[in-house]
């Protein structure tokens, strides 16, 4: 699983790793010095998966784990999409970067039972909005940050959501990293 996805996002250009083994492809110095048009987080170390999987408790979906031993988390097309993995460290150390904690967005929902089924897994730069993965079936649903209305049909799994987002998103940009028009 996930394995496709990963293909593609590496398949953009060279890569550097960080310190820390993130993968950084396709340098773009016209955006700055440390401006990437993608970002791989390393896969998740199994302890730190089971820490994920006690905090989430029944509602961790396996394709959460299985997501996370493959990559812990990407920031894609410069931040068009940032899937959430484990926050090591506080730290903002551009040299160690680190995704989103899993963890983080979902402490303000947490007491909303509308929503203590789900796990917001990415967000969109573009507007904010949020990726949902109801822990119990697996569906996947983009919901405005402030109302949390939906935002479309939604995909039936993780690995389906985030290719389709990936492909939708691709199309706006060139090989050389230039967005060709707004996502």
């Amino acid at each position: 699983m996930y394995s496709h996805l990963l293909a593609n996002l590496r398949a953009w250009g060279c890569n550097s790793i960080a310190k820390n083994g993130v993968e950084e492809v396709l340098h773009l110095p016209q955006h700055g010095d440390r401006a990437y048009l993608h970002t791989i987080f390393p896969p998740l170390e199994p302890e730190n998966i089971e820490e994920m999987a006690n905090y989430f408790g029944e509602y961790f979906h396996p394709s959460i784990r299985a997501f996370l031993e493959v990559t812990n988390g990407f920031d894609i097309f410069r931040g068009r999409l940032s899937v959430f993995g484990f926050q090591h460290n506080l730290d903002r150390d551009p040299d160690r970067p680190e995704p989103f904690d899993l963890r983080s967005p979902a402490r303000p929902y947490s007491d909303n039972s509308k929503f203590r089924f789900s796990v917001p897994v990415a967000s969109y730069g573009s507007d904010g909005s949020i990726l949902w993965l109801d822990g119990i079936s697996g569906h996947v649903l983009r919901r405005n940050r402030k109302t949390l209305a939906p935002m479309g049909p939604g995909w039936p799994s993780l690995e389906i959501a985030l290719t389709a987002e990936y492909e939708r998103i691709a199309a706006h940009f060139g090989s050389d990293g230039t967005q060709l028009s707004s996502c």
